[in-house]
């Protein structure tokens, strides 16, 4: 909890710091150097990402489940239902893609297919993640193998990384702080990195 006490006290910091540039006032938040929307990008962005950091760290839920056709599971608020597998042919690869409903509170929210591809030429397979966004989080599904004394059986794995979006909006706004900052840097040299 430490680390999320950080990001939500650089968030406030920075907050902070261009509330007091303004002065207190609405009408001076805009209004300002280059150089102060750098600096309260910059750290607000960190703050951003240290709260992603520690949603994905700490509070990821994750779970498997051998699943027939028709079969259920639930993670976290999300209801999972198998519908079965469907086997296709790639251009160099066999396909084994799953199909599952996903629900939340009873109403239907997405349909997600993850894969198995097999390349008999390099005579190994690789596993094609499901993903869905879900509010600040992201849903993923992974599809296992098939159960061998239990045809149509296969083992689902699911996972649910609450606030990994934060991850990237947090890096998103700490590369407009720099952009800030270039641009401050340029149109007035003698000032350097101060605001």
């Amino acid at each position: 909890m430490f680390c999320f006490g950080l990001g939500v006290w650089i968030i406030a910091s920075s907050l902070a710091y261009w509330w007091e540039r303004a002065q207190g006032r609405f009408k001076n938040l805009f209004p300002q150097p280059a150089s102060v929307f750098a600096v309260t990008l910059g750290h607000l962005g960190l703050g951003i990402v240290i709260l992603g950091m520690v949603g994905t760290s700490f509070w990821t839920q994750t779970t498997s489940a051998l699943l027939d056709k028709g079969q259920e599971t639930t993670l976290h608020d999300y209801r999972f239902t198998f519908q079965g597998i469907k086997s296709l042919d790639g251009p160099n690869y066999n396909i084994d893609r799953a199909t599952l409903h996903v629900t939340r509170d009873n109403q239907p929210l997405a349909t997600l297919q993850p894969e198995k591809r097999w390349y008999p030429i390099a005579g190994k397979d690789t596993t094609e993640v499901a993903i869905h966004p879900a509010g600040a989080g992201d849903l993923y599904i992974a599809l296992g193998t098939e159960k061998p004394d239990k045809p149509g059986t296969w083992l689902i794995k699911l996972y649910y990384h609450p606030l990994v979006n934060l991850l990237w909006s947090g890096v998103v706004v700490m590369v407009l702080g720099g952009l800030f900052a270039l641009y401050s840097h340029v149109t007035n040299p003698k000032a350097g990195s101060k605001p």
